[in-house]
């Protein structure tokens, strides 16, 4: 089954990436090279590391109520995660962060587990608010408009059933479990072991504001993220508003999930293109960005694999497969 996925991840990464090579004038990426302002990067570069400063002290507000931990334990388990996720298939690194760090402090790797299941949610939930208002701000076409209305009511209502779950988790367990008894008991424990690791992550959320904060905390990360994108489009004289880069940067987030290589190549360069076709913008001029984006992803990918590398442990411990990192 392994040996599949990575096949049919191969063939999305190889097919998109041809796609998107065959529609690149050569020559005009090149230019954007050229004149290319590269000052911008370190700026861009120091926002995208704050970004994982404030992922880091998100993970705190979470993991809190279980136990306190160090920033700088939570930052290099955010780092390897990220480091991880780049080198492992559909976002399978996040299993990694657990266990290094439930091995590093003696904590239940399915408490941590469940901290990061909740932190992907409101990740999820923030950038569809974010993609939401990006289509229904830009000159976009009228299907895109339509469809930014029905995810906004779609979001609205899976807002409502997050605060529901937060605050009446008990009695939504209750009927969640009710429903599936009365499609087939097996499929009721393997949801209800899944829907357990989610609603342990919750009750971390039910303490005085730390749902507000928290969500707070996801929206400044992914604004700082945003800030990140725009700074590098200021490099390559990109003209286009800061929120515009919502769109990219939102769709090619929620798309994670997709088999691809390691790195999401052929993917993330398909996306980001497409994303920024639909906002009139060249597809070469739309490569380039892609590829500068990866360039300032390397401080963070870098810190990660240093940090992983240290803890001597192989892949193969934590059923990722894989040889030893030191």
């Amino acid at each position: 089954m392994r040996n599949l996925r990575m096949l049919i991840g191969m063939a999305i990464s190889l097919l998109l990436l041809l796609v998107v090579l065959r529609g690149i004038d050569l020559e005009n990426l090149r230019e954007h090279f050229s004149q290319a302002n590269y000052l911008y990067l370190l700026p861009a570069s120091l926002a995208l590391l704050f970004s994982f400063l404030l992922r880091s002290v998100r993970w705190g507000y979470l993991v809190a109520p279980l136990r306190d931990l160090a920033f700088g334990t939570l930052f290099r388990g955010v780092v390897i995660g990220y480091f991880s996720n780049f080198i492992l298939p559909a976002n399978t690194g996040e299993l990694v962060r657990t266990y290094l760090i439930g091995r590093r402090v003696q904590m239940s790797k399915s408490s941590l587990l469940a901290t990061i299941v909740v932190e992907k949610a409101m990740d999820i939930l923030v950038l569809i608010l974010f993609l939401v208002i990006t289509l229904l701000a830009l000159p976009v076409s009228r299907w895109l408009r339509e469809l930014a209305v029905l995810a906004g009511l779609l979001l609205a209502l899976v807002w409502v059933v997050m605060l529901l779950l937060v605050y009446q988790h008990q009695r939504a367990t209750i009927i969640l479990q009710r429903l599936l008894d009365r499609l087939s008991p097996d499929l009721t424990k393997k949801v209800m072991f899944r829907w357990g690791f989610f609603v342990d992550g919750l009750g971390s959320l039910r303490q005085g504001g730390r749902f507000l904060v928290t969500l707070t905390l996801s929206v400044g990360l992914w604004a700082t993220v945003m800030v990140a994108w725009y700074l590098t489009g200021r490099s390559l004289n990109l003209a286009l508003s800061l929120f515009s880069y919502a769109l990219p940067l939102s769709v090619t987030f929620l798309a994670s999930s997709i088999p691809t290589l390691p790195g999401r190549i052929g993917t993330f360069e398909f996306l980001v293109v497409t994303c920024l076709g639909l906002l009139a913008v060249q597809s070469s001029h739309a490569l380039a960005l892609a590829v500068l984006v990866r360039g300032i992803r390397l401080p963070p990918l870098a810190m990660g694999y240093i940090f992983l590398a240290r803890e001597g442990v192989r892949l193969t411990e934590m059923g990722l497969g894989g040889k030893p990192l030191s």
